[in-house]
């Protein structure tokens, strides 16, 4: 759930489909169309309807920095908040519950990103080859 699935999912939904639609069509049906096959992939509506949303700020990420690890970092992070947040916030109603998972991950991820790209900590490459290229 937390490593595993956002690493197929990056790979699947992002490196794949993402890169073949915008070879074929352009970035942003590329981003509308990865992100709602994203949230069908998810099968439940409930989980649809935050999935949907989150394959759009994944694939922004990707459009724009062309990292799958940025992506797959954010997705990761977001699946660990999603299992450990209902043991923190067992009164709130479950359908106010999707909306506070998003929020604090678009947070966590928003500052993470802004916080080591200031820093010179976060190298953000054009493709994934070149990334694992030089580790």
């Amino acid at each position: 759930i937390v490593i595993l699935g956002p690493f197929i999912e990056e790979l699947i939904f992002r490196v794949m489909i993402f890169k073949d639609l915008e070879n074929k069509t352009n970035s942003i049906l590329a981003l509308i169309v990865q992100a709602v096959l994203f949230g069908l992939y998810h099968f439940l509506l409930v989980q649809a309807l935050y999935a949907i949303p989150m394959g759009l700020l994944f694939g922004y990420l990707y459009m724009k920095k062309r990292s799958f690890w940025l992506v797959f970092i954010a997705h990761a992070l977001i699946n660990f908040f999603a299992l450990i947040t209902p043991e923190l916030l067992t009164d709130i109603p479950e359908g106010v519950f999707g909306y506070i998972i998003i929020i604090i991950s678009a947070a966590v991820i928003t500052a993470g990103v802004l916080y080591y790209k200031k820093n010179g900590k976060l190298k953000i490459t054009e493709n994934m080859e070149e990334q694992t290229n030089e580790t």
